[in-house]
């Protein structure tokens, strides 16, 4: 399940469901060798509008060996 709308999260969250975030997906998918690169995956969703702390990308991007 994908979620990323607060509410579901927190209701997820209480009935113990395990939960993955946009990055989280976009990793996995990079892990199972569906995609070769999440970096222009992370920008395009910047681009429109996903808000995500410059930290966290740069430890998606570590995290995939992207890292310039």
């Amino acid at each position: 399940m994908v979620l990323d709308e607060r509410k579901a999260r927190r209701m997820a969250y209480r009935l113990g469901l395990p939960l993955t975030g946009t990055i989280g997906v976009i990793l996995l998918a990079k892990q199972r060798g569906l995609i070769n690169r999440i970096g222009p995956l992370l920008e395009q969703l910047i681009e429109n509008g996903l808000f995500v702390d410059s930290e966290l990308v740069a430890e998606a991007l570590r995290l995939a060996d992207e890292m310039p």
